[in-house]
């Protein structure tokens, strides 16, 4: 857990508007991402003059939003948006709702109406021209939000702001300024030193006593690592702990890069849609260690009492709220990570040989991925496969946010060393995928970006090729092509007699031409059908060095394997354990993989 110590020198006068961008900049911030209007004028203005700020421009405010998250993942440090009053406010609660969710340290400033044009207490639904309250809107979604009523203190709420986004668990804050405050000029202490976090101790003695007694009798222990321990900043000293451990780990999807496929001990990501053997290594271990995961439905397949069936579970989270949600199997840590690797430094291991040798067997063994059929169209497996192949170490990676397309990445894509690789997988919002893209290339000094982005997806915010072409950010966007929404289309296929809505063409849906999209923003454009030099077109592709769209024609009819399947009981939908996955296995196959710990629904599901 952190404290923030926080230092001011001297005064002067200054316009609010230039005080509030001086202080973001004070923090090492260089980009904010904005939209301009009418509300934010004097903010924008205050952006553009100041020299140690670059105002990116995007085409819609939700885009703006989604970039600073990709900046963070990126850069490390809070992405900064700024937004005018009205819709351009409502327009950026979609990325402020998914930094709430994945814990991402975002600053939102928003333009208003001026005070004596604002509704106050009468009772009437808008007053000032496009005028929203939407601080009352946005609350729950944020560690802080306010919107301003004076000049008063705001020398303190800026970095009373940026400590609320920046410590603990992380998370955005909104600043709401009235026109009328953003032109004011006032004394203000003259600047705000680098906000820098300091280490609050904890008493770790307790913790070690404890992890250390489950280890000492665990045969078959294994480390679930989550995106906390990105947040925390201490990702590299983390690889040299699980090193050190020599415990097999697993990963959340947001974690993937932490370790590369080959190492023996990886086994990748367990859920809902995983590699069978990652499941069967939840199951199978007698000691799962969880650190900086929440362990949401997705992970545990919608049974967190049948997770790790076998095994005692140890949480440690940042967040005591997330740690009450637990069953009372469950032992709980409230500690940030920082002080868990002080933990970690003194835990004596085993041997764990026979256990690691044991899961590569069963990794080698269980590896499923659909073959690619003799087709014009490629699989969405064996494209993925075949990309991680090519893709060289310490790339980038920028996923979107579209169901089938980014779950058969992470189940076929094999990751290597120092590779970065993210998602938005909270929230989860369609369009994510080149907004994300677009903040992570500013966050990464405008270096070459890998985006994935799907067809579907990216009719949500295509107005962006405009601002990747703008900047001429070196993205090289793979736009994975199964003609509309697969993961819909393959839903409303199995539950709803194929009576399709919105899905693509058989309902009456059109899509554009990727290759008059891409001449029409001025982008050099590739196409990908099948096999034949799909090694050699590949690298050429990752070769290129300026932005390039990529339209990746894939299989629509694909369906998404290996994934924990359902019962339905009287139009109750029941998840299946987590390590009885479709394609079945044979029901004598399963009960030498789980023993006499077999489930009920695994028998019932073969008779």
């Amino acid at each position: 857990m952190y404290k923030n110590n926080i230092t001011t020198i001297s005064f002067m006068y200054t316009k609010i508007s230039d005080f509030i961008f001086k202080s973001i900049a004070d923090q090492g911030i260089k980009n904010v991402f904005l939209v301009p209007g009418g509300g934010n004028m004097f903010l924008v203005d205050s952006v553009k003059r100041n020299k140690k700020l670059n105002g990116i421009n995007c085409f819609h405010e939700q885009a703006a939003s989604i970039s600073a998250e990709g900046y963070f993942r990126t850069s490390g440090k809070p992405g900064v948006v700024l937004v005018t009053s009205g819709p351009g406010s409502t327009n950026a609660i979609t990325g402020l709702v998914g930094s709430w969710i994945d814990s991402i340290p975002t600053i939102i400033i928003s333009g208003q109406v001026k005070l004596k044009d604002q509704i106050g207490k009468s009772g009437v639904r808008q007053k000032g021209p496009q005028e929203v309250q939407i601080i009352d809107s946005i609350r729950k979604f944020t560690k802080f939000a306010i919107s301003l009523k004076s000049a008063k203190k705001i020398d303190q709420i800026i970095p009373l702001a940026i400590k609320k986004a920046t410590s603990g668990r992380m998370g955005p804050v909104w600043i709401d300024v009235p026109l009328d405050i953003q032109s004011k000029e006032i004394k203000v202490k003259k600047s705000l030193k680098k906000i820098k976090k300091k280490l609050i101790k904890q008493n770790i003695k307790p913790v070690l006593n404890s992890l250390q007694s489950y280890i000492d009798v665990s045969k078959k222990p294994v480390l679930l690592l989550g995106q906390g321990i990105r947040l925390s900043g201490k990702i590299n000293e983390f690889k040299k702990i699980y090193k050190k451990l020599n415990i097999p780990v697993l990963t959340t999807w947001n974690l993937i890069d932490i370790i590369s496929y080959n190492n023996k001990l990886n086994l990748g990501s367990p859920g809902v849609v995983a590699q069978r053997y990652s499941n069967i290594a939840i199951q199978k271990s007698d000691l799962i260690i969880c650190i900086g995961t929440k362990l949401d439905n997705i992970t545990t397949a919608f049974n967190i009492k049948k997770f790790g069936v076998n095994a005692k579970k140890i949480v440690f989270d940042i967040d005591k709220f997330e740690l009450k949600k637990y069953p009372k199997n469950f032992l709980t840590f409230n500690i940030d990570v920082s002080n868990l690797i002080k933990v970690l430094k003194q835990i004596k291991t085993k041997n764990y040989s026979e256990w690691i040798n044991n899961l590569n067997f069963i990794k080698k063994k269980y590896k499923l991925l659909p073959k690619q059929k003799k087709s014009k169209y490629l699989n969405h497996y064996f494209f993925c496969e075949k990309l991680s192949e090519i893709v060289k170490e310490n790339s980038v990676i920028s996923l979107g946010s579209s169901g089938f397309s980014i779950e058969t990445f992470h189940i076929a894509f094999k990751t290597k060393e120092n590779q970065r690789i993210f998602a938005s997988p909270g929230l989860g919002a369609m369009g994510c995928g080149l907004p994300q893209a677009v903040g992570a290339c500013f966050g990464n000094n405008k270096k070459k970006i890998i985006s994935i982005e799907t067809d579907g997806s990216l009719m949500f915010n295509l107005q962006e090729l405009a601002t990747i072409k703008s900047y001429n950010l070196p993205i090289i966007l793979f736009v994975f092509n199964n003609q509309g929404y697969l993961s819909i289309r393959n839903t409303q296929k199995n539950y709803f007699s194929k009576r399709y809505v919105g899905t693509g063409k058989e309902d009456g849906i059109f899509f554009p031409n990727f290759k008059d999209i891409a001449h029409s923003f001025g982008i050099k454009y590739f196409e990908l059908f099948n096999t034949k030099k799909l090694t050699s077109n590949l690298k050429k592709i990752l070769r290129e060095k300026g932005l390039c769209l990529i339209n990746v024609n894939l299989e629509k009819d694909d369906i998404l394997m290996p994934k924990v399947g359902v019962i339905v009981k009287k139009n109750k939908i029941e998840s299946m354990p987590l390590e009885d996955m479709n394609p079945l296995l044979k029901l004598k196959e399963m009960k030498e993989i789980m023993g006499d710990q077999i489930s009920n629904k695994s028998i019932e599901a073969r008779k």
